[in-house]
């Protein structure tokens, strides 16, 4: 069987974010599971919130989306930083 290049995104898009939730909210592998959602969510932020395309109300949700995954990232790589988060 083979996959789209949609499904396929899909399917490493719901592995990295389910796994690596999991690995944080459980406290396993701390590390590893920030990074599986560090790599989700800096493409899915460029191009799912691209607010630079959009003019008005439109460009105004797009950036607070974008704002708030940024923050986020943030967030992930301060407990990466953490100690005991191996």
């Amino acid at each position: 069987m083979m996959l789209s290049y949609s499904s396929l995104l899909l399917l490493l898009a719901v592995i990295f974010s389910g796994v690596g939730g999991v690995l944080v909210l459980l406290g396993i592998k701390i590390r590893l599971g920030v990074g599986l959602l560090i790599l989700f969510l800096i493409p899915t932020t460029a191009v799912m919130h691209a607010f630079w395309l959009y003019e008005g109300a439109v460009m105004e949700g797009q950036m607070i989306n974008f704002l708030k995954n940024l923050s986020i990232l943030g967030g992930l790589f301060i407990l990466a930083s953490s100690p005991g988060g191996e």
